[in-house]
């Protein structure tokens, strides 16, 4: 991302369009600054737009270790008679601190709020066990590296309908697709997450500029979301200049561990 800034910063002068292609840290913008992986807060508001549309008559829990945090006041001011649990002393749970504050008689929406990996594991695995013979659902508003750690099964997050936010989703290679054909053609294997990412950025610019004089115009006129293999986007001016993409998916794991798209 620094290098990123300083060539935006070196190239601003002769107004030549810059894209981020791999980070989301808002660092200093320029007139010239395209960044193209929505912020975080972007991946936060999409999540709690959707349970403040959706979450009438269900159970809401809120499990977490950030108390106290922006992130978990807002949600707590958001959704008033939410029940807010914490983890024991060692970061962990038992099955009673969650079971006691299950409804069996109604949904049980569960906010799972936490980047600790023992958290994370522990709270997944009582939920899972409690799923059972309780209608759970979990959510999250950022799906961080502790929801990918090796203590946390797949079939778990399935079986609990897991829903968050992401700035991309997972590619079907079972579906139709000529960029993908193209490459294992080309190259002989498929295409990893990076060469999807470049070919959906890159592609999505060289539409842009057909449509315009130049990027920067395109970004202004074109509204909506332009959607590709893995990615989309849909580019808003920044207030610092540049511009940001705000076009951002809702996740859900099926329970035959496929990955799709929520209709909001």
């Amino acid at each position: 991302q620094t290098l990123v800034e300083r060539t935006a910063s070196e190239l601003s002068a002769q107004n030549i369009p810059v894209i981020s292609p791999l980070s989301n840290r808002q660092g200093k913008m320029y007139p010239n600054f395209i960044q193209s992986i929505p912020q975080n807060h972007l991946l936060e508001n999409k999540m709690l737009s959707y349970l403040t549309a959706n979450s009438i008559g269900k159970k809401l829990i809120l499990i977490t270790d950030q108390a106290g945090t922006p992130k978990i006041q807002r949600i707590q001011n958001l959704f008033p008679g939410i029940v807010t649990i914490k983890p024991r002393d060692g970061n962990f749970f038992r099955t009673e601190d969650i079971s006691s504050k299950i409804n069996k008689e109604s949904e049980n929406w569960i906010v799972l709020e936490s980047n600790n990996i023992s958290v994370v594991s522990s709270a997944i695995g009582v939920l899972n066990s409690l799923s059972r013979s309780t209608n759970i659902q979990l959510y999250t508003t950022d799906k961080n590296e502790a929801f990918d750690f090796r203590e946390v099964s797949n079939m778990h997050l399935a079986n609990l309908d897991f829903t968050y936010p992401s700035w991309n989703k997972n590619v079907d290679f079972t579906m139709e697709s000529d960029f993908i054909n193209e490459y294992k053609l080309r190259y002989g294997i498929l295409p990893n997450r990076f060469a999807i990412r470049g070919f959906d950025v890159t592609y999505d610019a060289l539409l842009r500029i057909a449509t315009a004089e130049n990027l920067f115009e395109a970004n202004e006129s074109i509204e909506g979301e332009s959607i590709y293999v893995e990615n989309k986007f849909n580019y808003v001016p920044n207030s610092a200049g540049g511009y940001n993409n705000i076009a951002v998916y809702l996740l859900k794991y099926t329970k035959d561990l496929q990955l799709v798209e929520v209709n909001e």
